[in-house]
């Protein structure tokens, strides 16, 4: 059997330009007080966002690993494990060098007792302490947004050794998912019964079961099973999420904080069916414009709080009436990661994606 030359699942760009312009967005709206204006968060589309883009990792890595595994018979760790390297490290650790250069001489931030958790990717260990009030380890400046990619890489440090040694993979990802829920209510009891808050936010933080509900997602669309086709392409489905993504966009998912989660994340696998499996999409995610801000998107989540801090910084003397200022300031960091990013993804990026490119055993355009 000859391996499939170019996987590709359309729209899956747009779903990422998405998820990344929300995170910029929710992010901004969190930091109105860098340009004195006190009001709380206007957005809070965040953490969804990044849920989002676990869920997405999830689906592309699963299906990709399968693929591999299907045309080759086995799966290559040391490939994987280049491929991830290439793709991830040279952003992560180039953008740290830069925050922490502007750290120490723009923002005159001094305390790095946490920079052995970031070089060692273990970021959300300070960020769930801040998350609940800690500071027993405090983040770092313009760096805490790497707790996503930290748990990231620690799915990463097992989940290809599953797919390569498990034939039953969804039996694997709906053991992984119930293993996960398990410790998660495990570290709530644990956090209240110790009145110490932190392993309930680090467990909560830590996003396996996102990502494993990708993979299933990965499983099941490689199946091509009728009856989940069907479910998927229902008109009484198709409203529910529609349903949930604006009950999301106007803040009101009211439902518990863990379960909220995973529903974006089921939500974020069905539109990747829609955007790929219709011809004719309610939301046209295909356009050029959109594609390409889902190219860089690593690069805008990586490079947005960056922007952040330096529009914070430009824009804190003006005075403007919030009418103005609070989508002016949005608006600019908006610009500001873009071009950071597609300044990135050109002339640094790029020389790394060719790299990776050289070690693909199954050759994907996403």
């Amino acid at each position: 059997m000859q391996p499939q030359k170019n996987i590709h699942f359309n729209g899956l760009n747009g779903i990422r330009a998405i998820c990344a312009l929300a995170v910029v967005i929710s992010h901004s709206s969190i930091s109105l007080s860098l340009i004195g204006i006190k009001t709380g968060p206007l957005f809070g589309l965040g953490a969804y966002g990044v849920t989002a883009f676990f869920a997405l990792s999830g689906f592309l890595i699963t299906y990709l690993l399968m693929e591999e595994k299907a045309v080759h018979g086995a799966v290559s760790i040391q490939k994987f494990y280049v491929r991830r390297i290439l793709r991830i490290w040279p952003l992560y650790f180039g953008y740290m060098l830069i925050a922490l250069l502007a750290d120490i001489y723009i923002f005159h931030f001094t305390d790095f007792s946490s920079l052995g958790y970031y070089l060692l990717f273990f970021p959300n260990i300070p960020f769930s302490y801040e998350m609940v009030g800690m500071k027993v380890i405090p983040p770092i400046y313009l760096l805490g947004h790497f707790w996503s990619l930290g748990v990231e890489e620690q799915f990463y440090a097992f989940y290809p050794w599953l797919v390569k040694l498990f034939k039953k993979i969804f039996t694997v990802l709906i053991s992984m998912f119930t293993l996960v829920i398990v410790i998660k209510l495990i570290a709530k009891f644990i956090s209240a019964k110790t009145n110490n808050p932190f392993w309930y936010s680090w467990a909560d933080n830590t996003r396996f079961d996102a990502m494993a509900i990708g993979g299933m997602g990965a499983w099941l669309y490689k199946q091509r099973l009728p009856l989940v086709l069907q479910i998927v392409k229902s008109k009484l489905v198709q409203l529910l999420v529609a349903f949930i993504v604006v009950l999301v966009l106007i803040n009101m998912l009211k439902i518990p904080n863990s379960l909220s989660h995973m529903l974006v994340a089921v939500v974020t696998i069905v539109s990747i069916y829609y955007a790929h499996l219709f011809e004719k999409p309610y939301i046209n995610l295909r356009n050029r414009y959109i594609d390409y801000l889902g190219k860089i998107s690593f690069g805008i989540y990586v490079y947005h709080p960056l922007a952040i801090g330096l529009t914070g910084l430009l824009m804190k003397g003006i005075v403007l009436p919030e009418l103005f200022k609070i989508p002016a300031f949005i608006i600019i960091i908006i610009l500001f990661t873009v071009l950071l990013a597609s300044l990135s993804y050109r002339y640094f990026e790029n020389y790394f994606l060719k790299l990776k490119f050289n070690y693909a055993v199954v050759k994907s355009k996403d």
